[in-house]
């Protein structure tokens, strides 16, 4: 990952500007952590007086703040480690499975209150949250609004802070009504630790008054829920290196990973290709169903490249193709621009943003009616919304990109990469942050 953002920490800071907090638990450098990094750097460039506050010291980074040393390596640290691992499978604190419980009682946060207030040493402007887990509760929150006194914004990623504690809600509907008798840990107590969270959070909302920012389809989630139907919130979308995720000529990446520089090239990816909430099963049968709609010759033509962690997974393709496996972040620009399309089966999702980053990339998208797709692709001109869950128009999409023109391709290419340009980049997100400010601020 490149350091160059640090140049702009030298440079004059324009007194007009709010000061910034930006405050995430992921790792900057690693996976989705990268949003905090990019918003982090988007204020610098902006010369914005900001700050980075994560969980773990980032080695070789010191302009980043940090709440804790990284967890020892040595031998007693890791038979400590072992030690709580078979406490948990015996009985576990957190709740396995898809809904992800970091913590159970918000009022116990995964790290001391004393610890984060030690380590924010200024007064600021704006505190923007981003990612909380094994770092923040809303207890964490409250105490730290109090020290500052100042517009909080809550970056939401999941919907964690629509409910009692889950970061994916699934199909259950109890966020509407406060939680409770929570299906997830098999309870039938109506005023269970999900209940005593949800009015736990509720007074914390009454107090911060955050500004709760999310996308078009987490929106739809929002004006439903107990916790946050009342609330002020702002349509946003997630900060993306627009100069990184660009188009650029493809052909040599083709040819290095042995790909047909003619072939028609579809990719999909996920972190975990087996996680049920990325509908992988979809683009399998939409594969299958796209195969038989077109000749031999044509299907000859098809290359199908993948990347996430899985294994075997050519196996599930009717046509030639290639797994990456993981890839390194820096290496997304590429795997998007070797793409003539990208594929989205997603059916409970916030995003993903790898949605965001391919039409960023002059790649169009086609996916089901359900997160990102919603406000990115949808209406947009920028690929094709299928029906959630259904297979056979997921193909029918497929189909009408595998069918436009060289024209048509190069005008869909201009149109996803001014849109992505429009929305996700450092200088849009930057404004759209100064524009609540200006609103939101007492």
């Amino acid at each position: 990952m490149q350091a160059d953002y640090r140049i702009f920490l030298e440079q004059v800071v324009i007194v007009d500007k709010p000061s910034v907090l930006i405050i995430s638990s992921a790792d900057p450098f690693v996976g989705p952590g990268v949003l905090a990094l990019d918003m982090y750097k988007a204020f610098l460039q902006q010369h914005f007086d900001c700050d980075l506050l994560t969980k773990y010291e980032v080695t070789d980074h010191p302009e980043i703040l940090y709440v804790e040393k990284r967890p020892e390596t040595s031998f007693f640290a890791r038979i400590k480690r072992k030690l709580h691992y078979y406490k948990e499978k015996i009985s576990p604190t957190e709740k396995p499975g898809p809904y992800y419980f970091f913590y159970k009682k918000e009022e116990n946060p995964p790290v001391s209150v004393e610890k984060v207030l030690k380590t924010v040493k200024k007064k600021y402007d704006v505190v923007l949250l981003i990612f909380w887990q094994g770092l923040l509760s809303f207890k964490t929150v409250l105490k730290l609004y109090e020290q500052q006194n100042s517009l909080f914004i809550f970056k939401n990623i999941d919907y964690s802070t629509m409910s009692g504690g889950c970061h994916f809600v699934g199909s259950c509907e109890r966020f509407k009504i406060g939680c409770g008798a929570c299906p997830v840990w098999n309870s039938s107590d109506e005023n269970d630790f999900t209940a005593s969270n949800v009015k736990y959070r509720e007074s914390v909302y009454k107090r911060v008054k955050p500004v709760i920012t999310g996308n078009y389809y987490m929106q739809q989630y929002y004006r439903q829920s107990y916790l946050l139907k009342d609330m002020q919130y702002a349509l946003t979308f997630p900060i993306i290196d627009t100069d990184k995720f660009t188009i650029f000529d493809s052909v040599d990446i083709r040819l290095q990973s042995s790909i047909p520089t003619d072939a028609f090239v579809i990719s999909f990816a996920s972190q975990s290709l087996n996680d049920e909430r990325k509908g992988m099963k979809y683009i399998f049968e939409a594969l299958s169903l796209f195969r038989n709609m077109i000749s031999e010759d044509e299907a000859n033509r098809v290359f199908v490249i993948t990347a996430g962690n899985s294994n075997n997974i050519e196996d599930k393709i009717p046509f030639a193709a290639k797994h990456f496996g993981y890839v390194p972040h820096d290496f997304l620009p590429k795997f998007y621009n070797i793409s003539d399309v990208f594929l989205c089966s997603s059916v409970n999702d916030a995003g993903p943003m790898m949605v965001n980053q391919s039409i960023c990339c002059g790649t169009p998208v086609v996916g089901f009616e359900m997160g990102a797709c919603l406000q990115i692709v949808k209406d947009c001109g920028t690929g094709y919304c299928a029906k959630l869950k259904d297979a056979q128009d997921l193909a029918k999409g497929i189909k009408e990109m595998y069918n436009l023109s060289d024209e048509e391709r190069a005008a869909i290419k201009e149109r996803c990469r001014t849109l992505g340009v429009e929305k996700h980049s450092y200088k849009a997100q930057t404004d759209f942050v100064l524009e609540l400010y200006n609103k939101y601020k007492t």
